[in-house]
């Protein structure tokens, strides 16, 4: 919980102050979670398979899954927010939206933040435990981050697409999705407890 909020219901209210969604499912094995979700207006509760719910499992194959289930159009509009995305906001999930409505729901639309330290400078472990760089040619080009091109990740945040893109796509993000940057303090996802632990002292 932070400040007395599941991460569940913090999510399910961003989607609901964005206002901008006909419905959402909250798709989840948890009976808890999703009678929980119940107590909330346009909240459909959509019973994940076990089988689709260890590490290992992909979240398009989750989303893939929803959508036939479902019986979802092609032409149906797709948002979907991640619950562990601690710092995300109605504004964010907007503006996300807005570029995706602007590219006529062309394509894809994908939250995004800079790597803190760029991946031309990343190393690997050897056979014999020894740092090697991973991009050789970047590394002894210059080891002083700002000679290097800005890259990106997904922030575990926000996607937007249509049924008919993501029925084809092997990956969440897909090919040449529409970037949503956002800053890296606002992308602060829980993998381990210390994340929770800021997050809670930044929602105070």
């Amino acid at each position: 919980k932070i400040n007395n909020s599941t991460i569940l219901d913090r999510a399910i209210k961003v989607a609901l102050n964005s206002k901008i969604f006909d419905k959402i499912f909250i798709n989840s094995d948890s009976n808890a979670y999703l009678l929980n979700s119940k107590k909330f207006k346009y909240c459909y509760p959509y019973k994940r398979e076990k089988k689709l719910s260890s590490n290992n499992i992909f979240l398009i194959d989750v989303i893939k899954d929803m959508i036939k289930k479902e019986k979802l159009p092609d032409d149906y509009n797709i948002g979907i927010i991640l619950a562990t995305s601690l710092l995300n906001k109605p504004t964010h999930v907007k503006k996300a939206f807005k570029k995706f409505k602007k590219n006529k729901f062309k394509t894809g639309v994908v939250s995004v933040t800079e790597y803190e330290t760029p991946i031309q400078l990343a190393h690997y472990l050897n056979k014999n435990g020894e740092l090697i760089p991973y991009f050789p040619r970047d590394y002894n080009f210059s080891t002083r981050s700002t000679d290097h091109k800005k890259c990106y990740k997904f922030n575990e945040s926000i996607v937007f697409n249509t049924v008919r893109n993501l029925k084809k796509q092997n990956t969440l993000i897909g090919k040449k999705p529409i970037p949503y940057i956002m800053e890296v303090k606002e992308s602060l996802v829980l993998d381990y407890k210390y994340q929770l632990n800021i997050a809670r002292k930044l929602l105070k």
